[in-house]
């Protein structure tokens, strides 16, 4: 399951969409907490204590990018479940034994092979 996760990608226009609502509940969480109850305020005017200051706020950040990353890959078990069509699949495993059996080809063949006849493969 976790490798279907892993190597299942979302195509491009479902792809940005996912990733511009996972910014905007980022952000929207950003502002609620920032904006909303005054926490820029505090931090301003100094009328923010020393707790807020050492554990709010690494907590509201941490919060916003785990908000981030839980929308997309909700968005992303959704798609994978319900939308297959909306993804593809991509193994990295298997394009990392075809790049070893594409070295192993070139070093048997010389670079020489992926270079048309009469062609220069030199840089220019």
């Amino acid at each position: 399951m976790f490798c279907l996760f892993r190597n299942t990608h979302l195509k491009a226009p479902f792809s940005h969409f996912a990733l511009a609502l996972s910014w905007v509940s980022a952000l929207y969480w950003s502002y609620f907490t920032f904006i909303e109850k005054d926490f820029w305020h505090k931090i301003q005017t100094g009328q923010a204590m020393l707790v807020d200051l050492v554990l709010g706020l690494p907590l509201v950040i941490a919060i916003a990018i785990v908000l981030y990353a839980a929308t997309y890959w909700s968005i992303k078990l959704v798609a994978i479940f319900l939308l297959p069509h909306l993804t593809y699949y991509y193994d990295s495993a298997a394009q990392v034994e075809n790049d070893e059996e594409l070295a192993q080809m070139e070093s048997k063949l010389g670079s020489e092979y992926w270079t048309k006849e009469g062609e220069d493969h030199r840089q220019k």
